[in-house]
């Protein structure tokens, strides 16, 4: 759901961009620049596995939407994945899984239980990045420094 709202929302300008190449800047210049404000955007979110599919509406709407369609078709894919989301979330709460049920599950415990997710993957998602860090020999300290002003930012 993050992914293609903040691939959907940047695509809009970026491919008037890529289409009409203002200043003289070549077209794959807008596109790349785009793309890489996708990702910074996804991983300041914290969601990181939310850049393939910002990166996958990105593409799809750059390279095979019309020009005349780009606002509408955007609009509509981010209203159709949010409605997806929500419309599965609902059926999850009103009918809930044997084990599910046996957990308690209720509109109650939903709200409790979706802040509790998002926690998880943000933890979940600082663990994987700091052994990522550790493999790849990024834990210097100016690596270190930058992550921790990025992190202050966000309080």
């Amino acid at each position: 759901m993050i992914g293609t709202l903040v691939g959907g929302l940047l695509v809009i300008p970026f491919y008037e961009l890529y289409t009409s190449q203002p200043f003289g800047i070549p077209d794959w210049i807008w596109l790349v620049s785009g793309l890489c404000l996708m990702i910074w955007c996804n991983f300041v979110l914290g969601a990181d596995s939310a850049i393939q599919p910002g990166s996958v509406i990105y593409f799809v709407v750059i390279y095979t939407v019309g020009t005349e369609r780009v606002l509408p078709y955007t609009i509509a894919r981010i209203l159709d994945t949010g409605g997806g989301v929500l419309i599965a979330l609902l059926l999850y709460v009103l009918f809930p899984s044997k084990h599910d049920r046996e957990k308690g599950v209720s509109l109650l415990t939903f709200w409790a239980e979706t802040k509790y997710a998002f926690k998880s993957y943000i933890n979940k998602n600082r663990t994987s990045r700091k052994k990522e860090r550790e493999n790849f020999g990024a834990e210097d300290e100016n690596f270190s420094t930058i992550i921790s002003k990025i992190k202050d930012r966000r309080k």
